[in-house]
């Protein structure tokens, strides 16, 4: 994989963890969506997102690791 498709996944990779960690606390902390989605839907919803953007930080994180050893510059 060449530098310029690493570097536009990488900051994919960080932008999907802000969108789903913005989206699950708009929906903690303010009434979106509430006509819809209430009770245990909402809360699975909720750690759905949360648990989504933990997984690809994690994710991002082992990519850094695993370049850092490597020696590569992303």
């Amino acid at each position: 994989m060449n530098s310029i498709s690493k570097t536009i996944s990488f900051w994919f990779a960080i932008l999907m963890v802000l969108l789903t960690l913005g989206l699950g606390i708009a929906f903690v902390f303010t009434d979106l969506m509430k006509e819809t989605m209430y009770g245990n839907k909402r809360l699975i919803f909720i750690a759905l997102m949360f648990g989504y953007a933990i997984y690809r930080g994690y994710r991002i994180y082992l990519t850094f690791q695993q370049n850092k050893i490597n020696g590569e510059n992303n």
